[in-house]
């Protein structure tokens, strides 16, 4: 615990565990003393945010202290490093004392207290010439009479007659009689009966202190509603209308276009109709030649090498088979007469097949090779190649089935994740059959 000593009044720092704070006040005898306990927040210190805290029981926001034994007051609340706890003692008289180490009173030798008695009375003496000085003009304007007698203050005196405004001297304090009475006991003149009111003899003002350190910037406020929308601008005016050469151009940005210059830009970029027509008529003639010579490939396809062409198209089931192929694309889903192959006719073919699987998960896309052989009365069919485009590989197994000398080739096909999307998923191929050698 720290803390800073005062005259009649002790500051301290809290800790946030100790609740019982030292009155280390040394009280003179006869007389009464209010402490009262005061929550001080360290931030903001000027007595004015000062907050009384109530102490001691019953409903009272002071304590009644014994004057001859300094004891403690205790909060009801512990408060942290942040806060203070002020102990003041309310008197008629002002004392002072030292605090040691642990908190606890400690008091001075008497020939230094006698010391110090000394020096209090001749600033006491100082203090009352300076009062009386200034006794007469604050009494006057308090609108009582006199008090003055052979150009000194009355000090107080049990039994006398006082008049209502006369100022006296009690223990070097002012005070002002607030009406006609006679003296019993100054504190039960100035505390119980209320006949006594001490005058303050202000200073002159000091001057202004420093200016404090400017804070820091605030926040920067939310932005302001939009202001409201401006005047609509005047229609823009051309100072030039183009002229045909300008229009067929197009490069002036200036200028209006008219109607008329408008027609004339357009059928400048625009083809002749002639021409249009011509070029029509020439590509008709390129078609025609095209078909001609598709059809001269086509039949010197079926010539060589001496064997047939073939091709046909077919939805691929997910994980199903042995499926023949089909050679006759009668429907959009390919179904049509299965592929086959008869001795009699050649006896080996290459089949080149585009298969794509695809769901929702998964697409596979690959081209393969196979090639069919018909060997001593059995058919063999094997994969030559397979070339991977998309994903993974097709997943497809071949194999043939024979009925007698025809054979027929087959796929199987492998699960595939997901669930497949059918307008997707196929699996395509052509033949070249390869006749027998005379």
């Amino acid at each position: 615990m720290s803390f800073s000593n005062l005259s009649v009044g002790q500051t301290y720092v809290c800790n946030g565990a100790q609740v019982a704070f030292n009155i280390p006040f040394a009280f003179l005898p006869g007389e009464t003393s209010v402490i009262k306990v005061y929550l001080i927040v360290n931030a903001t210190p000027k007595r004015e945010s000062w907050t009384l805290l109530t102490v001691g029981a019953g409903p009272s926001q002071y304590a009644l202290n014994d004057p001859t034994t300094p004891t403690q007051i205790t909060t009801v609340t512990t408060y942290a490093a942040t806060r203070s706890i002020r102990v003041e003692r309310e008197t008629l008289k002002t004392q002072e004392t030292s605090l040691g180490s642990n908190g606890v009173a400690s008091y001075l030798p008497e020939e230094i207290e006698d010391q110090l008695d000394r020096e209090m009375m001749a600033l006491a003496e100082l203090q009352a010439r300076i009062l009386e000085a200034e006794a007469e003009d604050v009494v006057e304007d308090a609108g009582g009479a006199s008090s003055q007698e052979n150009g000194k203050l009355l000090d107080w005196q049990v039994g006398v007659e006082y008049e209502e405004g006369q100022a006296i001297v009690y223990l070097k304090n002012l005070f002002r009689a607030s009406e006609d009475h006679t003296s019993i006991d100054f504190l039960i003149d100035y505390v119980q009966d209320g006949k006594w009111e001490q005058v303050v003899v202000q200073g002159i003002q000091g001057n202004p202190g420093a200016t404090g350190a400017l804070g820091a910037t605030g926040a920067a406020g939310a932005a302001g509603a939009l202001g409201a929308a401006g005047p609509a601008g005047a229609d823009g005016v051309f100072s030039a209308i183009a002229s045909q050469g300008e229009a067929q151009t197009g490069t002036d940005n200036a200028k209006g276009m008219t109607a008329l210059r408008t027609k004339e830009a357009i059928a400048s970029q625009v083809p002749n109709l002639a021409v249009v027509t011509g070029l029509l008529a020439a590509d008709t003639t390129l078609q025609n030649r095209v078909t001609t010579l598709e059809t001269k490939v086509t039949a010197l396809e079926a010539t060589q090498n001496g064997g047939d062409r073939a091709v046909g198209w077919q939805l691929l089931a997910n994980n199903s088979g042995p499926t023949r192929l089909l050679g006759r694309l009668n429907s959009p889903s390919g179904e049509g007469d299965p592929l086959q192959l008869d001795s009699d006719g050649a006896r080996s073919a290459r089949i080149e097949v585009e298969i794509k699987r695809k769901t929702d998960l998964t697409t596979r896309f690959t081209t393969a090779i196979l090639r069919i052989h018909y060997v001593e009365g059995t058919w063999y069919l094997g994969k030559e190649s397979e070339t991977k485009l998309v994903g993974a590989l097709s997943g497809v197994t071949w194999g043939v089935e024979q009925t007698g000398e025809v054979g027929y080739p087959v796929y199987t096909s492998d699960l595939q994740a997901g669930v497949q999307e059918d307008d997707e998923t196929y699996i395509a191929w052509r033949i070249l059959e390869i006749s027998r050698v005379q």
